[in-house]
């Protein structure tokens, strides 16, 4: 198994070389270390090893060759019976989605974690024990084969966490950040030339380093003809672009606990609420009203903001004060837990009836309008009168 303890590794302050060392409080991946050299004899072995998996690979190839002829001609008959094409046979044989829910972790795979954690944690690479030995190893442990429900519990938070620390930590040094990059370039290419073709949308991104130190390059890919946007409209090349924008990243040095501050953190919350409303009511220039949110917004407009945290007090972001707080509605903004939804007519009427019912009971609904200093004095402009004289 390849799977490691979490670990953070200090690094000292001044360092400022990789991103791991700009951000000294995250944990790091640290890089595998590389296997020992193999002898004459291993060597032979994993030769003869290999040939014979080129064999079963060769016969696999074969067999699968042979079924999907007789697949061919079992598909032709089918669609002869049915007097509809091939093609439509096809697709309904290998219709499939795209769009797949993330899976919850299971308890099977969290106790193999769990045993993994026992039995590899000091082994050094290359003699840590294989998946399959370790599921023996997990059924003839009869403590892991009696969990209670908090154990269960315990054992698939344990396998949470690992897998968060995965895939959120920083890299340890600049070549593994650098191949981060490029891997998730490729991948992110990938997705919108999928996307472009099953859905015929547009779409373009921008990657770049950093920090100065950083070595990874630059890079920008855009599906379709999308980059054209920017010279036809913005009179700027991508590649103008993309090194504006790598020397703005650069010259900010921010590292990601300076960029989560109070104030940048109110910043993105209040965009992001924003930017929700305008969607979900198609009125652009929308402004959020937190004082007179149940009127201004919900019955005028007929959407709600669900899922606000029950710990942080609803009110603009930028009034409040504490880190802890305005990260928590962040974090849920991102995720999706808090967002904006259309009411239907029933929930509409519901809400408007509620607020009556409260208004009848003496409530406040909102922040009601001061009087002006000279209400109840009339407004009219006086005639002048007929002795005055004319300037």
């Amino acid at each position: 198994s390849r799977e490691s303890s979490p670990q953070v590794t200090p690094l000292a302050e001044s360092n400022n070389t990789t991103w791991a060392a700009q951000n000294p409080a995250r944990p790091v991946l640290n890089p595998r270390p590389p296997p020992a050299r193999l002898t004459d004899t291993q060597k032979a072995s994993r030769a003869i090893a290999h040939e014979q998996k080129k064999a079963n690979a060769k016969k696999l190839n074969d067999d699968i060759k042979a079924f999907l002829e007789q697949q061919q001609a079992r598909l032709d008959d089918i669609a002869k019976a049915h007097n509809v094409q091939v093609k439509k046979v096809k697709d309904l044989v290998g219709a499939y989605t795209h769009y797949k829910q993330t899976c919850k972790p299971m308890l099977h795979n969290a106790i193999l974690h769990v045993k993994a954690m026992e039995v590899n944690q000091d082994l050094p690479p290359g003699q840590k024990v294989k998946l399959s030995e370790l599921k023996v190893l997990a059924v003839n442990d009869k403590e892991m084969q009696n969990l209670t429900k908090q154990q269960e519990q315990e054992f698939i938070d344990k396998l949470v966490e690992f897998r968060e620390h995965k895939t959120t930590s920083a890299r340890a040094n600049n070549a593994a950040a650098t191949r981060d990059m490029l891997c998730t370039s490729d991948s992110i290419n990938t997705q919108l030339d999928n996307l472009a073709l099953r859905t015929g949308s547009y779409g373009c991104v921008f990657l770049v380093r950093g920090h100065v130190n950083d070595t990874a390059a630059a890079t920008w890919y855009g599906s379709h003809n999308s980059m054209d946007f920017w010279e036809d409209v913005m009179n700027l090349d991508p590649d103008e672009i993309c090194r504006l924008f790598e020397q703005w990243v650069c010259s900010r040095h921010q590292s990601k606990s300076k960029r989560d501050t109070l104030a940048n953190v109110c910043r993105q919350c209040t965009r992001g609420i924003q930017s929700g409303l305008r969607t979900a009511t198609n009125v652009k220039k929308l402004k959020m009203n937190y004082a007179n949110y149940e009127t201004a917004i919900v019955q005028q407009y007929s959407v709600r903001l669900i899922g606000w945290p029950k710990s942080v007090k609803f009110v603009n972001p930028l009034q409040i004060g504490t880190i802890l707080e305005i990260r928590t509605l962040r974090d849920d903004l991102r995720s999706g837990a808090c967002h904006w939804v259309k009411l239907t007519k029933s929930q509409l009427a519901a809400h408007i009836a509620d607020l009556e019912e409260r208004r009848e009971q003496g409530e406040t609904i909102g922040k009601q309008r001061k009087k002006c200093s000279d209400a109840g004095t009339s407004r009219k402009r006086k005639r002048p009168s007929d002795n005055q004289e004319n300037e």
